[in-house]
C-alpha cells in the first residue's frame, strides 16, 4: 500500500516549528554542507551502553558528540553495534509514542538509513528506524519509493532501541532521549573485514529525525525533514575498527585476533580477558572471520622478511591456509583509501606491505574464514621468506593457537504444561485461580561446551516482557570440562514454582541462547531463539484449541502498522 508524507499543518504549528531549527547558525550549517554528508569521528566502544531508556553516568562517554539543533547526537561503535544516544533537549515534556498518522502526533525518532550508500533510494534496501503507529516504539520499515515505505517490520533481533526522559549529560533540566544499539549487519556492515556489501570502507549512512508532540517541534538533520531525500545530505558516521592492542599485550609474530591480543589466549585455544574500557571475554572460543594480526615492521626489519605463507595444522598435517580478503590503503595523491585484495600468490605467498604505504587495517597477516574447516583446536604458523625468496629462520613467537567452534546452540522449548496437561502450540487456555500455572521444559545444548547464556521470556501485549528463567556461564565455569559448558536438557522452569500470566492477552515464549564463540570483535552466536505461542485468559481452567496463522490465501495487513508520522 501506497505511503505518502503529510505536508500540511496549521498556521499554529507552523509558527512552533520556527524555533531554534531555523536561526541563522543553523541555516548558515545547512547551507554551508548542501548536498554534502557530514562526517563524524569514529570511536571505540570499550564498555557497551546499556540499552534500557535510563541515562547511566558514565555508559555514554567517551562517544562522538554531534551537535543537534535542539539537542546533540552521541555515537560509538564495537565489533557488533553501532551505538547511538540522541539527546532531545529541547523537548522537555514527556509525551507518548504516535498511534496517529498526525506528524505531531506525539514524541519519535525516524532514523533514516541509506544501507548502500548511494544516495539514491534501493527499495528493499534502504529503510527507517522509527516508531509505529500501532505503539510499538522500535521498528523498521523499507523504503519502496522515495516517499512510500512498508508496513511496520520487526528489526534485527540483535538492534534494540529504548525512550528515556530524564536528566542526562546533555542537560540536567528532564527531557526526552533515545537509546540505541543498533547491528551492524542490519546497517550494511562486515565487522569481520570492516567493509559494506560493496566492498566500501566501514561507515554508515544516516538521518537523524527528532519529532515532539509538545511543543511542536521537529529537529530534522542535515535536512529539515521528518523523511529526507536520500540524495541530499546525511551524516557519515566513521567506525572504529580497533583501538589498538594494550601495551605489553601482544606478541612478536602474532600480536592477536581481532580485538584479542596473543598474550590473553590460553593454552585451550580460548580468550580470557577483561580490560576496562576495551573488550571482555571468559573461555571464548574464535569463530567467524577471524582477522589475525602480526607486526610488519618487525617482520622485515628483524626477520628480514619480504614474503610469508601461513599453515594450519589441526592434529593430522601441517596445510597452507589460502585466504583472499580486502584491505584498503590511503591514496595521498587522491586523499582517499584504496580497495584492495588482498591474496597468496602462485606458491602461496602473502606479500608484506612497504612500510611507506598507510593501510586501513595494518598489520593484518590474514583474514581468516574459519567456517570452512571443521570445529577444532588449531595451531598456526608463518614462514618467511626474504626479498630473493629464499626461506628464513622461524621467527620468535612463531605459534598461534585457536580453539575454532563455528556451531550454534540449540535452544529447544521441549513442552509446554498447565498443571501437569501439555499445552500445544497456539492453543488458547484459561489459567484460573492462583496457584494454578504454567511449566516449560527445556534444552539449551552446546555440543561444543561454548554456550554462553540463556533465557525463557514471555512477551506480550504492548512491547510488555516477563523474565520467566534465565542462566549463564559465570555459574557453570568448566562444568563440562576445561572451559567449555554444554549446557542444559529437559530442564523444568521456573524451577520449583509455576508462571502465571499478568493479563488476557496473545503469549509469545521465546527462548534464546548466545554462544561464547567469538570473532575478537563480538560474539558470532549472540542470538539464536527458539518460540512456542499461545493465548491464556483470565477465568475458569478451560482450554480450547484454534489453528495457527492466518486463513490460506490471506494478504499481510498494514492497517495501524505504519511507520510513526507516515499517513
Amino acid at each position: 500500500m501506497k505511503t505518502t508524507l503529510k505536508t500540511t499543518v496549521s498556521p499554529v504549528a507552523r509558527k512552533r516549528r520556527a524555533w531554534a531549527l531555523f536561526t541563522g547558525a543553523c541555516l548558515l550549517l545547512l547551507a554551508a554542507n548542501a548536498f554534502a554528508d557530514i562526517d563524524v569521528a569514529r570511536h571505540w566502544a570499550g564498555t557497551p551502553p546499556s540499552i534500557d531508556g535510563t541515562f547511566t553516568p558514565g555508559e555514554w562517554n567517551g562517544a562522538t558528540v554531534t551537535p543537534l539543533a535542539g539537542g546533540q547526537m552521541r555515537t560509538k561503535n564495537n565489533g557488533q553495534y553501532l551505538f547511538m544516544l540522541l539527546d532531545f533537549t529541547a523537548d522537555t515534556t514527556e509525551d507518548p509514542v504516535p498511534t496517529t498518522p498526525d506528524p505531531y502526533g506525539g514524541d519519535y525518532f525516524v532514523l533514516a538509513v541509506d544501507t548502500d550508500r548511494n544516495s539514491s533510494v534501493t527499495a528493499g534496501v534502504d529503510f527507517n528506524y522509527s516508531a509505529c503507529q500501532d505503539g510499538r516504539e522500535f521498528i523498521k520499515a523499507y523504503y519502496k519509493t522515495a516517499s512510500s515505505y512498508t508496513g511496520c517490520r520487526e528489526t534485527s533481533a540483535l538492534s534494540a532501541g529504548k525512550y528515556g526522559f530524564g536528566a542526562t549529560a546533555a542537560s540536567s533540566t528532564p527531557h526526552r532521549f533515545y537509546e540505541f544499539r543498533l547491528d551492524l549487519t542490519e546497517l550494511g556492515i562486515d565487522p569481520a573485514t570492516w567493509t559494506t556489501s560493496a566492498g566500501e570502507m566501514a561507515k554508515v549512512r544516516m538521518h537523524v529525525s527528532l519529532v515532539s508532540q509538545t511543543p511542536h517541534l521537529l529537529s530534522g538533520q542535515p535536512q529539515n525533514k521528518i523523511f529526507p531525500n536520500l540524495a541530499n545530505s546525511f551524516y557519515l558516521i566513521d567506525l572504529a575498527t580497533y583501538p589498538g592492542y594494550p601495551a605489553g599485550s601482544t606478541g612478536p609474530t602474532f600480536a592477536g585476533v581481532g580485538m584479542v591480543p596473543s598474550t590473553y589466549i590460553n593454552a585451550l585455544g580460548n580468550a580470557n580477558l577483561n580490560i576496562a574500557d576495551y573488550y571482555a571475554a571468559t573461555d571464548a572460543p574464535f569463530g567467524g572471520k577471524l582477522n589475525i594480526f602480526g607486526n610488519w615492521k618487525r617482520l622485515r626489519t628483524v626477520d628480514h622478511a619480504r614474503s610469508y605463507r601461513v599453515w594450519y595444522h589441526n592434529g593430522a598435517v601441517w596445510q597452507m591456509l589460502l585466504q583472499t580478503w580486502t584491505n584498503f590503503y590511503f591514496d595521498s595523491g587522491s586523499g582517499k583509501w584504496v580497495p584492495t585484495s588482498i591474496g597468496p600468490n602462485a606458491d602461496g605467498k602473502y606479500q608484506i606491505p612497504s612500510p611507506s604505504t598507510l593501510w586501513y587495517l595494518p598489520n593484518l597477516l590474514i583474514s581468516w574464514q574459519s567456517g570452512q574447516v571443521p570445529d577444532g583446536f588449531y595451531r598456526l604458523r608463518l614462514e618467511l621468506f626474504d626479498a630473493a625468496g629464499r626461506r628464513l629462520p622461524a621467527p620468535d613467537g612463531n605459534l598461534l593457537k585457536l580453539n575454532v567452534v563455528n556451531t550454534a546452540p540449540i535452544p529447544t522449548i521441549n513442552e509446554v504444561t498447565y498443571e501437569g496437561e501439555t499445552v500445544p502450540a497456539c492453543a488458547i487456555i484459561t489459567q484460573g485461580a492462583d496457584p494454578a500455572g504454567f511449566n516449560f521444559d527445556v534444552s539449551v545444548t552446546d555440543a561444543r561446551g561454548a554456550l554462553n547464556a540463556f533465557a525463557l521470556t514471555a512477551i506480550h501485549g504492548n512491547n510488555l516482557s516477563e523474565s520467566i528463567y534465565q542462566d549463564n556461564y559465570s555459574g557453570h565455569v568448566g562444568e563440562s570440562g576445561p572451559g567449555k559448558w554444554n549446557g542444559v536438557s529437559n530442564l523444568i522452569v521456573p524451577v520449583g514454582s509455576k508462571w502465571r500470566a499478568s493479563e488476557t492477552c496473545a503469549y509469545s515464549f521465546i527462548l534464546s541462547a548466545s554462544s561464547r564463540s567469538q570473532n575478537g570483535y563480538g560474539l558470532i552466536y549472540p542470538y539464536v531463539g527458539y518460540h512456542v505461542s499461545l493465548t491464556i485468559l483470565e477465568g475458569a481452567p478451560v482450554k480450547t484449541i484454534t489453528p495457527c496463522g492466518p486463513p490460506a490465501g490471506a494478504e499481510e495487513s498494514s492497517g495501524g502498522c505504519k511507520p510513526a508520522g507516515v499517513q
